[in-house]
């Protein structure tokens, strides 16, 4: 098995790319709540969270969002809020005012749970709002067709969208894309492939992959502790860890 450092701690400061926070209506998760993520979360050295609300993504994402904001309300120096939106049902307009006035800085759609399909005629103008504001947008791999993925992408070349919970199945076809289209980001919550990490600098450089755990649903420090074993130098390690994400997030650069 090799040697593992039990005491392992990070070498850089660490921004979560992927978390949730929250119940969700078929599952209870270990941790649900903020007071027990920001436990572990300094328990596993992390710094900073990206966070949505399930509420958001299953039942309403006004509501959800709104729960979200709440919840965080005192501790948005720790947790970073990410809303949910469905082009399928809810209005742009009542999107835009909402994210602009609690100072959002990324969105998450998610096209199969909520009925819709990620193509140009559904999603269009939301993307071209997200370009215009350099507002990032992270989409679950499994929550749309690699197909629309490409066409839709390559429509919006101004668009900074992360390919989130990447799992090894999807590897045949996602470096290609990553390769093909530069404004393509990956998430690495799931991305457990041998050598992945290392795989995945060789092919794009380290400026467009992110640390994620996909906490609660996984541990903080897997995945991180897989980063850190990836002979990185420490400039690609903080990239990864948390200056690409910080960078998303001010000004989609």
């Amino acid at each position: 098995m090799g040697n593992v450092n039990i005491e392992f701690s990070p070498d850089t400061d660490v921004f979560d790319a992927n978390i949730s926070l929250g119940r969700r209506h078929n599952t209870r998760p270990r941790v649900d709540n903020l007071h027990d993520t920001l436990v572990l979360m300094d328990l596993s050295k992390i710094n900073r969270a990206l966070a949505y609300n399930p509420h958001a993504m299953y039942f309403d994402g006004l509501d959800g969002n709104s729960i979200l904001i709440e919840e965080i309300e005192n501790q948005r120096s720790r947790i970073e809020p990410q809303f949910i939106w469905s082009p399928g049902i809810d209005s742009l307009n009542v999107a835009i005012e909402h994210t602009m006035l609690h100072k959002v800085r990324s969105i998450r759609m998610t096209p199969i749970s909520n009925n819709y399909v990620f193509k140009p005629w559904v999603v269009s103008e939301w993307l071209e709002w997200l370009s215009s504001e350099s507002i990032p947008l992270w989409l679950p791999v499994e929550e749309t067709d690699p197909r629309d993925i490409f066409e839709t992408a390559s429509n919006h070349p101004d668009l900074k969208l992360i390919l989130t919970e990447v799992h090894y199945k999807h590897y045949p076809w996602v470096m290609h894309m990553l390769k093909a289209l530069p404004n393509l980001y990956i998430e690495t919550s799931r991305f457990v492939v041998m050598d992945g990490i290392k795989t995945l600098v060789d092919a794009i450089g380290s400026k467009r992959i992110l640390y994620g755990s996909r906490f609660p649903y996984s541990p903080f420090s897997p995945m991180l502790y897989t980063i850190s074993l990836s002979n990185l130098n420490p400039n690609q390690l903080s990239q990864i860890c948390h200056t690409n994400l910080e960078n998303l997030l001010k000004d989609g650069k």
